[in-house]
C-alpha cells in the first residue's frame, strides 16, 4: 500500500513506498518500547528491524523516533505517524475481513470494550451464546473505565464499546441500552437484610469512595447535595474499581454506585447494598459504534445478541437495571448548564444521568428515538 508523504522541497511530492509490513514494524517497535523487544517479538533480525525504520524515516523527510539506552520515544512527528499507521492497518484488516464475509459465514474477532458493571453483566452470556450459536465468531472483552473505552474507539483500539456517554463523540455513533440504577453500598453488618431503600440526604452523610476518573459523577451529587445543605464526604477516590470495591469489603468507606460490580458480593451477603432514592438516580448506558465504515456481520451479530441480552438482563434483575425512559431531565451531557462551570471545563467523563423525584408520577411509553422502549419493540 502506498502513500503520500508530505515531503519539503516541492509541491508534488514522490509518493511512499511503504507498505502494510512496515507501518506494522514501526507500530510495534512503539509498542514494545525498544528494537530489541519488537524484534523479539516480529522475529526479525534487529539490524534488519532498524533499517526498516530508517528508511520510513528517510521515504516521510522526519525523524520518528528518538533512541536512547533505555529503548526508543516517538517524537511528535513519531506520535503523529502512530495514529495514521495504526488507522491505515486496521483498515486494510477491514477491508480483508469483509471481502472475506461477502463469500463466507460471519466470522473473525470483535474487539468489544466494557465499563466492570457491564463486564460482569454481559461478557458471560454474551460468549456462551455465541458459541452455541456463531462459533466462527470470536469476541475479545476489554474491560476498562468509560472515558478510556471512548478514546480506544477513537483510535480504532476497539470495534464495538458499552459505556457511558461523553460531551465529544467525533467519530462515534451510540444507541442507549439500559440505565443502571445507582445503590447505596457499605459492607454488610451481621444479623441486618440487604435491600431496601435510603433517601440521597442519608447516603451522603456517610464517609464516601469514589473512582478518581468520575469527576462528573462527583459534581452530579454535589449537584444534589447543594438544596439540602449537604457537604457531601468522599474520603477516598481510587483509580481501580477493584481496590474500591477492596475498601467497600473492609468497611473503610460506603458508595454510591450502580450495582453490577459489587453484585456478587451483594447476592453473597459480603456487601448490603440499597436503592438510593428522593430522587432516583440511574446511570444512562450506551453502544458505541464507529462512524466511518459500516459495521461487519460479524460485528452486526455481536450488537444483536447484545441488544437481546440486555432484554433479556432486564427482565431477570429488574432492580439493578431500568428502562431508558424518553423525557426524563439530563443531569449531565445534554443539560450541562446545570452544573457548576468548573465541572464542566477540563472534565474526562461526561456521564448522563436521569434523575426522578420519588413523588414523579409514572412515566408511559414516549416518542424518544433510540430509547430503551424502541429496544423492546425491535
Amino acid at each position: 500500500m502506498a502513500m503520500m508523504a508530505d515531503l519539503p522541497g516541492g509541491d508534488d511530492p514522490e509518493p511512499a513506498s511503504m507498505d502494510l509490513k512496515c507501518l506494522n514494524y514501526f507500530v510495534t517497535v512503539i509498542e514494545s518500547g525498544s528494537f530489541a523487544r519488537a524484534s523479539a517479538r516480529l522475529r526479525i533480525a534487529q539490524p534488519a528491524l532498524g533499517w526498516q525504520i530508517r528508511k520510513l524515516e528517510e521515504e516521510l523527510g522526519a525523524q520518528l523516533l528518538i533512541r536512547h539506552s533505555r529503548g526508543v520515544e516517538p517524537t511528535d512527528a513519531g506520535l503523529r505517524m502512530l495514529g495514521h499507521a495504526r488507522a491505515i492497518l486496521a483498515r486494510a484488516q477491514e477491508a480483508a475481513a469483509e471481502l472475506r464475509s461477502l463469500t463466507s459465514e460471519p466470522q473473525g474477532t470483535v474487539v468489544l470494550g466494557l465499563t466492570p458493571s457491564m463486564n460482569a453483566m454481559l461478557t458471560v452470556p454474551l460468549l456462551r451464546r455465541l458459541s452455541a450459536e456463531a462459533p466462527q465468531i470470536r469476541v475479545r472483552p476489554v474491560e476498562e473505565l468509560s472515558v478510556v473505552l471512548t478514546e480506544w474507539m477513537a483510535t480504532g483500539r476497539l470495534d464495538l464499546a458499552i459505556g457511558f456517554p461523553i460531551t465529544s463523540l467525533g467519530g462515534l455513533v451510540w444507541e442507549p441500552l439500559l440505565g443502571e440504577a445507582i445503590y447505596f453500598v457499605e459492607r454488610a453488618k451481621p444479623g441486618a437484610t440487604t435491600g431496601g431503600t435510603i433517601t440521597f440526604a442519608e447516603a451522603a452523610r456517610r464517609e464516601l469512595v469514589l473512582t478518581v476518573t468520575s469527576q462528573r459523577y462527583k459534581a452530579f451529587l454535589e449537584k444534589i447535595a447543594e438544596p439540602h445543605g449537604i457537604e457531601i464526604k468522599i474520603v477516598h477516590q481510587m483509580q481501580s474499581v477493584a481496590t474500591l470495591r477492596d475498601l467497600l469489603i473492609q468497611g473503610t468507606a460506603a458508595t454510591i454506585m450502580p450495582l453490577g460490580v459489587v453484585a456478587r458480593e451483594v447476592a453473597a451477603g459480603t456487601l448490603a447494598a440499597r436503592r438510593v432514592i428522593e430522587p432516583e438516580i440511574n446511570r444512562e448506558v450506551v453502544l458505541f459504534q464507529p462512524d466511518s465504515r459500516p459495521p461487519s456481520k460479524a460485528e452486526q451479530i455481536v450488537v444483536s445478541m447484545i441488544r437481546e441480552l440486555v432484554v433479556d438482563t432486564m427482565v431477570q434483575s429488574p432492580g439493578f437495571w431500568v428502562p431508558i425512559q424518553p423525557g426524563v431531565k439530563l443531569a449531565m451531557g445534554a443539560d450541562d448548564a446545570q452544573l457548576p462551570r468548573d465541572s464542566r471545563q477540563g472534565a474526562n467523563e461526561d456521564e448522563r444521568f436521569a434523575v426522578r423525584a420519588a413523588s414523579s408520577p409514572a412515566r408511559g411509553k414516549g416518542e424518544r428515538s433510540g430509547s430503551f422502549d424502541d429496544l423492546l419493540r425491535r
